[in-house]
C-alpha cells in the first residue's frame, strides 16, 4: 500500500467517524434531551396547577376562617350563651330601638326543652306597627349576629279607617325557636349595629335602588300641572357570581394547550378553558401556537364586542 493511499484511508476514516458522530449527536444525543426537556416541562405544568389549585383551597379556607372568626366573636349567626327569657326580649327591643323602630310588641315564652347539647326555647312575638319595622324585625331575626329559627309566622294589613292604624300598617304573629349554648357569649355584649339589611325596593325586581330613585319635580306645560319624573341615573350591574373580572389590563401569566391562567381586575389568579364564563362574557378561543386569548364580551348597550388579550401583556 503505498503513501498516498494509506493518507487517503486515514483521512476518510476521520472523516466518517466525524459523520458518524454528527448523526449520533443529531438523531440519538439530541432527541433524548429534547424528551427530557418535554418531560420537565410537563412536570413543570402539574406543578403551576398544583399551586394554583393550593392557591385557591387557601383562598377558600381564608374564607371559612373568616366566617368562623365572625361566628366566635358573635358577629354572625351565633348561639348566645345561656340567658333568660326577659334578657333575649332586652336584646331584640335594644336593636329595634337602635333603628327608631316603633313597633308594639308582645313577648312570650311558649316552651323550653333541650336540643342535643343545646337549650332550645321556643318564643312568640305579637305587634303592630308599620310594614318597614316589621320588616327590621325579620332582618335582625333572620341575619343578625344571633340565630333564631323562624318557623311561623302570621301577617295581615290595617287599614287607614281602623283605630289607631295609618298607611301602611300591619298586625303579625310571629313563632321562632333560640338555641343557647354554654360556651357562647353573654347576648348582653352582642351588638347588631353593622347589620344593615337591604332595602325592601331594591328586593323587587324592576325596581330602582332607593340610593338612585331621583324625586318628582313639577312642571308647567300649558294649562295642567303635569308631574315628571327626573332622570334616574342606571346603576352599573354588579358581579354578584363572583366570576373573572376581564379586561384589557389583564395579565396573562401562561397559556396552556385547551387552559389559560391569568390574573384578573380584582387581582385574583384564576384559569380558564375555552368556553368559561367571564363576568360580561365567555373566553371562546385558546391560541397557544400565537399566544392569544380571545373574550366574547358584552358591551353597555347589550352587543357583542371581541377582546384580544396577547400572551404576556401588561
Amino acid at each position: 500500500m503505498t503513501y498516498a493511499v494509506r493518507n487517503t484511508l486515514f483521512i476518510g476514516a476521520f472523516w466518517a467517524l466525524i459523520v458518524a458522530g454528527g448523526f449520533f449527536f443529531v438523531y440519538g444525543h439530541q432527541d433524548d434531551q429534547l424528551v427530557i426537556a418535554r418531560r420537565d416541562n410537563t412536570l413543570k405544568r402539574q406543578r403551576l396547577m398544583d399551586l394554583l389549585t393550593l392557591d385557591r383551597d387557601r383562598s377558600a379556607l381564608a374564607e371559612q376562617l373568616s366566617g368562623l372568626e365572625d361566628f366566635r366573636q358573635a358577629r354572625d349567626g351565633t348561639l348566645a350563651a345561656k340567658e333568660s327569657p326577659g334578657e333575649t326580649f332586652d336584646y331584640l327591643l335594644r336593636e329595634l330601638s337602635r333603628n327608631n323602630s316603633r313597633l308594639e310588641v308582645n313577648f312570650t315564652l311558649k316552651s323550653q326543652d333541650s336540643f342535643l347539647s343545646l337549650a332550645r326555647r321556643t318564643y312568640e312575638i305579637k305587634g303592630s306597627g308599620s310594614f318597614n319595622d316589621f320588616y327590621q324585625l325579620l332582618c335582625l331575626l333572620e341575619e343578625g349576629p344571633v340565630f333564631y329559627d323562624i318557623h311561623q309566622m302570621e301577617m295581615s294589613a290595617v287599614g287607614e279607617g281602623v283605630k289607631g292604624g295609618g298607611r301602611g300598617d300591619v298586625t303579625f304573629t310571629l313563632s321562632f325557636n333560640g338555641y343557647n349554648r354554654a360556651e357562647g357569649p353573654a347576648i348582653t355584649t352582642i351588638s347588631a349595629s353593622s347589620i344593615k339589611p337591604p332595602q325592601i325596593a331594591d328586593l323587587v325586581n324592576g325596581r330602582v335602588p332607593a340610593a338612585n330613585r331621583g324625586s318628582f319635580v313639577k312642571s308647567w306645560q300649558g294649562r295642567g300641572e303635569v308631574e315628571t319624573p327626573s332622570v334616574v341615573k342606571k346603576e352599573p350591574p354588579r358581579n354578584t357570581e363572583g366570576l373573572p373580572e376581564i379586561d384589557s389590563s389583564t395579565k396573562v401569566l401562561a397559556i396552556m394547550p385547551g387552559a389559560a391562567v391569568l390574573k384578573d381586575h380584582a387581582g385574583r389568579t384564576v384559569r380558564l378553558r375555552a368556553g368559561d364564563r367571564v363576568w360580561g362574557g365567555t373566553l371562546e378561543t385558546i391560541n397557544a401556537q400565537q399566544g392569544k386569548l380571545s373574550f366574547s364580551m358584552q358591551d353597555e348597550n347589550g352587543g357583542a364586542t371581541r377582546l384580544v388579550i396577547p400572551s404576556g401583556s401588561n
